[in-house]
């Protein structure tokens, strides 16, 4: 099939004007037969307005109703070769219900590698995605893609809460129904820290960790001292949230000029690298407590875990910088 026959009403009329054009139809048939009429014509009932290019190519189609009223709209968008490339729908109000996206898109491509087990899709010409969205904010609700034979074959959707938080997304195949991706979102206003939980096909928990308000994964949280300094019997406490591959940790003493002057540097053993509570004596290195400018860089804390598949991050490094106020002079 053809990707005209996918669309089912979408038309392309040829002519031999070099100009821009609007056209009239009273019915849905009327434009898809080609069979248009006058604008004093459609003046007492509802119609369609239909708009080409100087490439002949159709542009727009607007739904009024009998008082002139618009109900909805659609908008097209061609490549270079002046093959179809997007169709938007539009309510009343000019804010986007929905979109067609012809050939490669991101999330249809993200779909086919993990459900498809593929690294290359060869064949995008006919392919298609119909993404819905939230009316209000414009968040997608849904992701549905189409092969080349027009065959439904999966899905991406997306929950919100109350604010517009998005707190779920699935992956289903089509048409088996299954669940093959799962992730839990939850924000943490206690942390500041977004949660992110990924499950398979049979529920079981794959991934979980936190980010940050910048997409950057946190690995450690200080529980004592909270302001990132050494408490007063010189120990530091702290919490992995997940499995390390590897690890070391450097405390740095920095003098007012941040050049530094002093550090502890130690690897992370075996028994050090699992998730848990974790407190460290830095007895080595008295002139911290007297500082009035450090600097704690935690390096080279890689997750155990694989990166979610829009990521590349193999490498994690967190570095705090603490404040004149909680330094002892």
């Amino acid at each position: 099939m053809k990707r005209a026959l996918f669309i089912g009403y979408f038309w392309v009329f040829i002519v031999a004007s070099a100009q821009t054009r609007t056209e009239y139809y009273l019915t849905k048939q009327d434009f898809l037969s080609g069979n248009s009429v006058q604008y004093q014509e459609v003046r007492r009932h509802s119609y369609i307005e239909a708009t080409f290019s100087k490439e002949n190519q159709l542009e727009s189609l607007k739904y009024f109703n009998d008082n002139h009223q618009i109900k909805s709209s659609e908008n097209y968008e061609y490549t270079d070769q002046n093959s179809l490339k997007k169709k938007q729908t539009l309510n009343e109000n000019n804010l986007l219900v929905e979109e067609t996206i012809f050939g490669e898109e991101e999330n249809a491509l993200r779909f086919i590698q993990y459900d498809m087990d593929v690294k290359i899709v060869k064949r995008w010409g006919d392919r298609f995605t119909i993404t819905s969205f939230l009316v209000d904010d414009g968040k997608p609700i849904v992701h549905k893609f189409y092969d080349v034979d027009g065959k439904y074959y999966g899905n991406i959707g997306y929950m919100y809460d109350d604010t517009g938080y998005r707190t779920e997304e699935v992956w289903i195949n089509e048409p088996s129904k299954q669940i093959i991706r799962r992730w839990k979102y939850q924000f943490i206003p206690e942390t500041n820290l977004h949660e992110t939980k990924e499950y398979d096909q049979v529920g079981k928990l794959i991934q979980h960790f936190l980010e940050d308000s910048t997409g950057k994964e946190e690995v450690l949280q200080f529980i004592k001292p909270m302001d990132h300094s050494v408490a007063v019997d010189g120990s530091v406490s702290y919490l992995l949230i997940n499995d390390l591959l590897s690890g070391r940790f450097l405390w740095t003493q920095k003098d007012l000029t941040g050049n530094s002057i002093d550090s502890i540097s130690f690897q992370l053993s075996s028994s050090l690298k699992k998730k848990g509570l974790y407190t460290h004596l830095l007895t080595s290195m008295p002139t911290l407590e007297s500082s009035c400018l450090k600097q704690i860089t935690i390096g080279k804390l890689e997750p155990k875990s694989s990166t979610m598949d829009w990521k590349s991050q193999t490498m994690v490094t967190q570095e705090y910088d603490l404040p004149k106020t909680v330094c002892k002079v």
